[in-house]
């Protein structure tokens, strides 16, 4: 009996550990009775323009895309007595029918990031303003960012000018820096030209936050990021806040020559950009002689 006593008051410091706070308490229990209910669609099948969310307070707009971390729509949310607003609602596919503790560990994952997010208030960072769980999906509501991302910027434009270039570096130092001033820092694991929007004033704001992590400890995670931009500790499986640092520099190098960069020991900007020039002038000597 003693022992039996014993294991049981293991088992129960052990669950005391997972607990959270009441508000999240009651979250993770309509969680795992959401992830235990049969699902309403096929799993593959992305939400078509019209269709609502949590009772109507969303409606879907339209599709943005599809990408390894989850499908992200334009919505439209009308809450009571506010005027209709334009959201972006990112969906995550959850764990269908799996056991207590994996739906457990699920809901917990997107409480802890929602969490993050929620302290995050800078200007040049996509707002967090909601988060739930319908239909085994997890769908974070984000603010809608104004304006082109760099790469389909520098995709239509070409590379930038220096001045150009630092302009925008000065913003992304800015942005990093409030990022890795949290406590603990907060390590975006992602930052690229893709998620870096720019409005018609020429003011970035960095967006997707669904892999960023706040850094505690040397905890190995999952490799996330795109390759070309992500540091080699990274790759390892160990993101530390100088991470993104790197990923800043492969995303300068990309405006700068319009070419993603190549791994940092073979990379050579500043020769990239003399070959371009050198390409420039025979074109325009050809054209000359053309004339």
């Amino acid at each position: 009996l003693k022992g039996r006593l014993g294991k049981e008051k293991l088992s129960q410091e052990l669950l005391n550990v997972f607990d959270e706070p009441e508000i999240r308490q009651s979250y993770t229990q309509i969680w795992l009775r959401e992830l235990s209910a049969p699902p309403k669609r096929d799993k593959l099948t992305p939400l078509a323009p019209g269709a609502t969310l949590q009772e109507g307070l969303y409606t879907v707009q339209f599709k943005v895309g599809i990408g390894g971390q989850g499908t992200v729509y334009v919505a439209n949310c009308k809450r009571a007595g506010q005027a209709p607003q334009e959201v972006a609602l990112k969906e995550f596919l959850l764990p269908v029918f799996p056991d207590k503790a994996v739906r457990r560990r699920a809901a917990e994952k997107f409480q802890i990031e929602a969490a993050m997010l929620q302290r995050l208030q800078h200007r040049q960072i996509v707002q967090f303003l909601d988060l739930f769980v319908e239909d085994h999906r997890a769908y974070l509501v984000l603010e809608k960012a104004e304006g082109v991302d760099l790469k389909a910027y520098v995709r239509q434009n070409g590379p930038l000018s220096s001045s150009a270039v630092i302009a925008l570096a000065k913003q992304m130092c800015d942005i990093l820096s409030y990022l890795h001033e949290q406590s603990p820092p907060v390590t975006h694991r992602d930052f690229s030209p893709d998620n870096l929007m720019l409005d018609g004033k020429q003011r970035l704001k960095l967006i997707d936050f669904s892999v960023a992590q706040q850094v505690e400890g040397s905890v190995t995670g999952s490799v996330v990021g795109k390759p070309s931009y992500v540091a080699p500790e990274q790759f390892r499986g160990k993101p530390l806040p100088q991470s993104d640092i790197y990923s800043l520099g492969a995303t300068l190098h990309f405006l700068l020559t319009g070419l993603d960069p190549r791994a940092v020991q073979v990379s050579h900007p500043g020769q990239t950009l003399s070959e371009q020039r050198q390409g420039a002038i025979l074109d325009e000597d050809a054209s000359g002689a053309e004339m």
